[in-house]
């Protein structure tokens, strides 16, 4: 899932000049892009989220080519490539780590994704990219690649004659594109019922992308289905968390919850994790919150164990009502030596197994 800071940084050696439109601003952010998400038994396990756009508004500039990055003042440049390489989520889908030959095969300008949205695992697996693309590109890209085209739902969907292929299937819609396998995107473009309706998933959102939350702008998110998360993640990392679950202060139970998202959120200068965990009974909320304080403030990593993790991160946990849900709230002023895209994907987690 995730690329390192090299690939992001080989970027700049790409001397290729890409005539690339520039994304434009997208509203919605991670609360709109959860309303467009089927509400299926895929979307109730994990969904990520991603957003350059918000990150080149932090720093106050505009990224639509490689160049364009090249051309950056080194202080912010490097602030740029940093954030990219090490804190935003992206998606195979997305062709970051390769734009110049992406946009030469499948005729997508990765620097027009404002935001990205994937959701679930495996097959099922599918992804939202927001921004403003050259439709007339990818069309001529995907249908030299013998992507055969069709319509519905207002969309062009490409289906590709491999269905292993990185882009199985393409929806060209007017705000973005949706990519998932052939057989599942059709009914992804016209959902029954959307994930952004239940109220869990509503707050959780609404808590990680809140300005009142912390300063700056929600660039990075995982969320996760509570059930998902103790018995698929949890029950997998089980023996690393047995082995350690006193030293990081898993004696005291967590109440359980019924969603969770971890976000991470920046200014231009400060970075902050924050944490939301959705409860239907605010007397465990209340429980939970000092559970999870003491829990941050012991948790060392099931990668590396040794130091706390989270050792001089200034940490609150409150809670609070959205959407008529109850959500503890955990902000913690983060250090850029910590990978949020890293930590995340290595389901380094375990502060909230119960």
């Amino acid at each position: 899932m995730r690329k390192t800071l090299l690939l992001v940084v080989l970027l700049l050696a790409i001397s290729v000049a890409m005539p690339i439109r520039p994304a434009r601003a997208q509203s919605g952010g991670l609360s709109g892009l959860l309303g467009q998400v089927a509400d299926t038994p895929a979307a109730r396990t994990v969904i990520w989220y991603g957003s350059l756009g918000d990150l080149a508004s932090v720093l106050k500039i505009n990224v639509g080519t490689l160049n364009d990055v090249n051309a950056l003042d080194t202080t912010v440049q490097r602030t740029y490539l940093l954030e990219t390489g090490a804190q935003i989520y992206f998606s195979g889908y997305s062709g970051l780590a390769d734009a110049a030959g992406w946009q030469q095969k499948y005729g997508i300008n990765s620097f027009a994704i404002s935001r990205e949205l994937t959701v679930g695992t495996g097959k099922d697996r599918y992804g939202i990219l927001q921004g403003a693309f050259d439709a007339n590109a990818i069309n001529g890209a995907l249908g030299a690649l013998g992507y055969q085209s069709s319509s519905a739902a207002g969309a062009t969907i490409f289906v590709s004659p491999d269905a292993n292929a990185p882009l199985p299937a393409v929806a060209v819609k007017s705000d973005g594109l949706l990519v998932a396998q052939a057989d599942q995107i059709a009914t992804l473009l016209a959902p029954a019922t959307v994930i952004g309706g239940d109220a869990a998933y509503a707050a959780v959102a609404s808590v990680l992308e809140s300005g009142s939350t912390t300063p700056g702008s929600l660039i990075s998110a995982v969320i996760y289905d509570g059930g998902y998360l103790t018995n698929t993640v949890f029950a997998d990392l089980a023996g690393r968390i047995s082995a350690v679950r006193s030293q990081i202060g898993l004696d005291t139970a967590l109440p359980p919850f019924t969603t969770a998202g971890i976000g991470y959120r920046f200014d231009g200068n400060q970075r902050y994790w924050v944490i939301a965990l959705a409860y239907s009974d605010g007397g465990a909320a209340g429980q939970a919150a000092g559970v999870l304080q003491q829990r941050l403030g012991l948790y060392t990593s099931l990668q590396a164990p040794g130091a706390p993790l989270f050792q001089g991160w200034a940490t609150q946990v409150t809670t609070q009502q959205a959407s008529g849900v109850s959500v503890v709230v955990a902000v913690m002023n983060a250090q850029a030596d910590i990978p949020w895209a890293q930590t995340m994907a290595d389901r380094d987690v375990a502060f909230l197994a119960n």
